[in-house]
């Protein structure tokens, strides 16, 4: 007998909270960027507001890949309902473009334009960060949903709890091969490694299965945020599967409070920064990095020396650099977009 067929959700319009998620995601981020390269620690009056900044800092990233992993279930159980091919050129392209521009990101030009080809310089390159990751775990998830086809979610749920149960034995994983081991842990010098980051899309997808309500969502939060601080002992560890679970319960508090709040707030400027996420992100990189000023770049020049209040309007002003931007981008992507598109796959 076949396996009974998956729910088809059904074909709706772009999804308000889901851009502006994605947009106060990356506000998280162009935040948590701005006090690492410029703040000085020793300018805050309580520096244990710093440990709480931090933490909060560091749901950006949960927040990122939990969404597209949520948007590939969709796309993915729309192409498996409808009999559509999910390992497509457009898709696999986009999927590549994204991998490509996190490896551009980090391509050592200053030690290679030196001379310098170390073992440095390679670690440097050859690290997962989170573009890399996020273009893999949707590519493994395609290759699920191609592979599994109406068993998707249970191949994908079982994946997911390997990879989190597996996340601290692969701390001391090795194949001896640098851009094969930067997958595996943070050992040779990457912030995204597969285990754990996978499980955060992987679980997206899964949710995307049921409709958003806070009454079974927001308990199934708190269950993992207190669970998850539960099981949390000794030193600070990302691959503990405390880890991810309370991370993952505050990524579904935050989809439940924008999903409630965007029937009556739809901030138009947050649904931009959500729409254009992927443009936000390399550009800002660039600004903080990479803009030749008189000087160096603003990280080389202001490196951990401003107070909080000068660090606040420096956010204030890379906001504005990047909403600017991005509206150009979009009014670009707009003119250069066909009358009459094909709906976009997800």
């Amino acid at each position: 007998m076949s396996a009974p067929a998956l729910p088809s959700p059904p074909v709706t319009k772009r999804e308000i909270w889901i851009d502006l998620l994605r947009g106060f995601a990356v506000l998280i981020m162009l935040e948590t960027h701005c006090v690492n390269v410029f703040l000085d620690p020793s300018t805050v009056a309580n520096p244990a507001w710093m440990g709480w900044l931090n933490f909060f800092n560091g749901l950006a990233a949960p927040t990122f890949l939990w969404i597209a992993g949520y948007l590939q279930g969709l796309g993915i159980r729309r192409a498996i309902a409808t009999n559509r091919p999910l390992l497509t050129r457009q898709r696999l392209l986009r999927l590549l473009l994204i991998c490509l521009l996190g490896i551009a990101l980090q391509i050592p030009w200053s030690p290679w334009l030196a001379g310098d080809y170390g073992i440095a310089s390679w670690t440097s390159l050859t690290a997962v960060n989170i573009l890399q990751c996020l273009a893999m775990s949707l590519f493994v998830l395609l290759l699920l949903g191609a592979w599994m086809r109406t068993r998707y979610d249970l191949a994908t749920a079982l994946l997911a709890i390997a990879v989190i149960l597996a996340a601290t034995a692969a701390n001391g994983w090795s194949t001896g091969l640098m851009p094969l081991d930067s997958w595996l842990n943070r050992n040779n010098g990457s912030i995204f490694p597969f285990f754990p980051w996978f499980a955060f899309c992987a679980v997206g997808s899964l949710m995307g299965r049921w409709e958003l309500s806070w009454k079974t969502w927001m308990p199934l939060a708190l269950l993992m945020i207190f669970g998850g601080t539960g099981i949390q002992h000794g030193p600070f560890d990302q691959t503990h599967p405390g880890f991810f679970f309370e991370r993952l319960g505050y990524v579904l508090v935050f989809a439940i409070f924008i999903h409630a709040t965007s029937k009556i707030c739809r901030i138009s400027w947050l649904q931009l920064i959500g729409r254009q996420s992927l443009f936000i992100y390399v550009l800002h990189l660039q600004i903080l990095h990479s803009l030749p000023l008189p000087g160096g770049s603003p990280d080389k020049l202001w490196a951990n020396q401003l107070s909080l209040k000068h660090t606040s309007l420096a956010l204030v002003m890379l906001l504005l650099i990047c909403l600017a931007f991005a509206w150009l981008n979009e009014q670009r992507q707009n003119r250069c977009r066909p009358a009459n598109p094909m709906p976009a796959s997800t």
